[in-house]
Order: structure tokens, then C-alpha cells, then sequence
């Protein structure tokens, strides 16, 4: 018998290449003079970056820590989608521990399995999408096709804000702010309080029903820069409590946090694994208690790519959204959400003060 090996490579990009070893075994025909195929095999493909010349690892595709977590989120967010019975799996989704670079993941150009640590959500693996986990890859490494449209950008002849709500919700001035947020046809986002989700599903479920984005703000509003490990251990379960009240009521989870009082460090940020949303305007509303006061602040101080802070538990800020979005409207602003500002492109272990305005949590 004869066996015939080669080796097929191919060129997937200029950054990716594909090689294959495969054989084809033969045997003398002694009546034909002449050899007959008995079989052929393949072994398994192998990517290599173009770059290194070496095989691409999951090192090579994901870059960093931050993107690990948001790939996480992902994958929780995936296990949810394709679950038959959420009440029973959601605590252990919120809980799963997580990817590491030494998961076992299964890379194509197209698409990236994983095989997850052992858990309670009968869900052993996960096959995601690249343009699902476009902002936590290396973009070189992957198939084209596979990440268009994926990170749909602004136009940058536009100009921009992101009104942000935190606190909520409620059931007088919140569903007051989506009355008027509804009339000028304006989406925001809600930072929320899971006590508050709590108290009030049906308000949070509208707000995510018209269109808004609805974000976390922990539980309670603790300060978590000044809390001990174990302390901080606490409100993050308390935090998975938040996520849980908002999924619940929404049928999301929220992919951004805010931290109480903007108070954050890198202990606290490793523990909570979501991108934490600042801001760079501060109203004030929480210290004026005043329509025409809040609108001036925000006039004064106001510029492109601008994430504004205002709370939606006090009337006098519900009562200065009107002025403030024909203020700004008159300036030829357009308002969007965080995750349409920042082109979906956040990652958890930093920080977004604005469009433009991405800091490394340390």
C-alpha cells in the first residue's frame, strides 16, 4: 500500500491562513498494472496568523482581560435567549464562572465555539457569532463577511448626546419622563436601581418596551470604592440581584453599569465585569432642584459626544426635560442611547466619560 500525504494551504485573508494535511492511500492493481484509490483522510484545519506564522490562539484573537468579561456577558445573554424555562436557569447565569484563556475554544474565521465551565444551566458549549463579540476580538482574524454591520458607527457630521436617567424607576416621575421623552421622540438611557425595578416591573418593562436602554446601577447605591473585599463581595451578588430584577421585568440583561456617585476602582470593576458608564455633564438637578437651573448647566457645558446626567425620582428634573430637549434640538443635537453612542463598542475594566472619552479603570 501506498499513502500519499500533503499538505493544503490556503490563503482565508491577508491576515489569516488555512492549512490541512491530507492523505490519499493507494494499492497495486496487479491485474491493471497500476495503483487504486482506497481512501482519503484530512486532518484537522489549522488557522494560522499570518503574522506570527503560528497557529491563532485565543490569546491572538482576544485581546485582554476586558474583553474576556465582555464576551462573558455575551455568553449569558446567548444561554437566556435559547432558554426554555428562565426562572429556573437565571441565578445560575448570573453566577456562571467565567472564561479564562485557558477554555477550551474552538476558532474558525466564521464563528467561535466555546466549551464552558461545568454549571447548572444545562448548557455545556456556546457558538457565537463573530459579529455578536465584534468589539472584544481582534477583527484581522475573523472572516469579513462574518463582522459586517457589526459596529454600526455615528455619522460624524452629526452632532450627539446621551441623556442618562439614574435611580429609577418609579411610578410618577419616571412614567412622567417617558410621556415627554415619547412626545419629542427622544430614546435615553436608565441607569436602575434593582430595589427600585423591584418595586416597580411594569414601569421598567416600559421603559425598555419603548425603546430605551436600561442599564444598572446596583441595588441599593453603595459607594463601592470605600467597601472591604468582603463588603464589595456582597453588593455584587446583590448586584447579579439588580441584573436579575431587570431581566425579569425587561427580558434583558443590562450590558452597562453606573456606579453609585461615579465611585470605581480597579478591585471593584474586576468584581462587577460589565463597562462602567460615566458622565461629563452633571446636571446638578440633584443639588438645584431646579428646571431653568438644570437646563443652564447643561447649555454652559454641553458639546458633542456629551453623556448628561440627570435623576428621574425628582419632578423638578422630569419637569426641565422638555426645555432641555428643545434647547438642545435648537443646537442641532441628536439624542441616542450609551450603546449607540459609544457604537457598541465598550468593554468592561473601563470607563466612558463620553463619546470620546475612554479611561482605563485603575
Amino acid at each position: 500500500m501506498l499513502t500519499v500525504a500533503r499538505i493544503k494551504a490556503t490563503a482565508i485573508s491577508s491576515k489569516i491562513g488555512q492549512y490541512r494535511i491530507e492523505a490519499d492511500s493507494f494499492i497495486w492493481d496487479r491485474s491493471k498494472e497500476n495503483f487504486k484509490k482506497l481512501d482519503s483522510i484530512s486532518e484537522k484545519t489549522i488557522y494560522v496568523s499570518e503574522k506570527t506564522g503560528k497557529e491563532i490562539t485565543n490569546k491572538d484573537l482576544i485581546p485582554d482581560e476586558g474583553s474576556l468579561l465582555g464576551i462573558q456577558q455575551v455568553i449569558q445573554q446567548s444561554i437566556l435567549d435559547h432558554a426554555k424555562e428562565l426562572e429556573k436557569i437565571i441565578d445560575a447565569v448570573l453566577t456562571i464562572d467565567r472564561i479564562s484563556y485557558e477554555s477550551k475554544m474552538t476558532y474558525t474565521p466564521d464563528e467561535l465555539t466555546i466549551d464552558l465551565p461545568k454549571n447548572t444551566t444545562e448548557t455545556t458549549k456556546v457558538t457565537l457569532k463573530y459579529r455578536d463579540i465584534a468589539p472584544f476580538i481582534d477583527t484581522d482574524l475573523v472572516s469579513q463577511e462574518s463582522i459586517k454591520d457589526a459596529l454600526p458607527a455615528l455619522d460624524e457630521n452629526k452632532k450627539y448626546v446621551a441623556l442618562t436617567f439614574d435611580d429609577g424607576p418609579n411610578n410618577s416621575s419616571t412614567l412622567d419622563l417617558l410621556n415627554i421623552l415619547k412626545t419629542n421622540n427622544v430614546k435615553a438611557t436608565f441607569f436602575m436601581l434593582g430595589q427600585m425595578v423591584d418595586q416597580n416591573p411594569d414601569v421598567a418593562k416600559q421603559v425598555h418596551d419603548e425603546g430605551h436602554e436600561v442599564a444598572c446601577h446596583l441595588y441599593s447605591h453603595p459607594q463601592l470604592n470605600t467597601l472591604s473585599t468582603d463588603e464589595l463581595q456582597s453588593e455584587m451578588n446583590k448586584a447579579n440581584k439588580a441584573n436579575k430584577a431587570i431581566f425579569k421585568a425587561t427580558g434583558v440583561l443590562p450590558r452597562n453599569i453606573r456606579p453609585p456617585y461615579g465611585a470605581i476602582d480597579k478591585k471593584s470593576a474586576e468584581t462587577i465585569g460589565m463597562p462602567i458608564i460615566q458622565w461629563n455633564i452633571d446636571s446638578l438637578d440633584w443639588k438645584t432642584r431646579n428646571p431653568e437651573a438644570i437646563n443652564n448647566v447643561v447649555k454652559q457645558n454641553v458639546f458633542n459626544g456629551a453623556i448628561i446626567l440627570i435623576h428621574d425620582i425628582h419632578h423638578e428634573s422630569v419637569k426641565a426635560v422638555p426645555g432641555l430637549i428643545t434647547m438642545l434640538k435648537n443646537e442641532g443635537y441628536e439624542f441616542v442611547t450609551i450603546d449607540q453612542l459609544l457604537s457598541g463598542k465598550q468593554k468592561p475594566l473601563h470607563q466612558y466619560f463620553g463619546m470620546n472619552d475612554e479611561r482605563l479603570v485603575d
